[in-house]
């Protein structure tokens, strides 16, 4: 599972609090991306 996240983004720190409270860092992985550029995923 990939999570894209920016990193002002208060839903991103909500959902990577989740995350860490479930114990799922190893499931997956945290993917920051830029607004507004053309290769940001």
């Amino acid at each position: 599972m990939k999570l894209y996240i920016t990193p002002g983004s208060p839903y991103a720190r909500i959902a990577r609090i989740v995350v860490f409270e479930k114990q799922l860092e190893n499931r997956g992985e945290i993917v920051v991306a830029q607004t507004r550029t053309f290769d940001s995923p």
